[in-house]
Parts: structure tokens; sequence; C-alpha cells
């Protein structure tokens, strides 16, 4: 399965720094727009593929 750049750009994010101790992602997204929708939730699969949570909240 693919998952696109997203999770690519996420798996980014966790690249070792002496500073850094946790990574968050913030993703927004427009719910009256279909395709936006269907994107965002492509994005949530990948999030979750690399082992992020979505936090729970109503998506």
């Amino acid at each position: 399965m693919h998952l696109g750049y997203c999770p690519a750009y996420a798996s980014g994010l966790h690249r070792p720094h002496p500073d850094k101790t946790k990574v968050r992602i913030y993703d927004y997204v427009d719910h009256n727009v279909l395709m936006l929708t269907r994107m965002f939730e492509k994005r949530l699969r990948g999030y979750r593929a690399i082992g992020h949570s979505t936090g729970g909240k109503n998506l």
C-alpha cells in the first residue's frame, strides 16, 4: 500500500535531535468540501500506519 508524501514527511519529523522530546502534527481540513475530506481521511490512515494517534478527537 502506497501511503504517500504525508507519512514520509511525518516520519522525517522523528529524526533524532537533542532538544526534541516529542512530535506533534497539526493537520487541518474543510469538511464542507468533499474532496478535501477524502484527502484528509487518506492522510489519517497514513499517520496511523506509522504509529501516530489522532488525539481521540472527533475528526
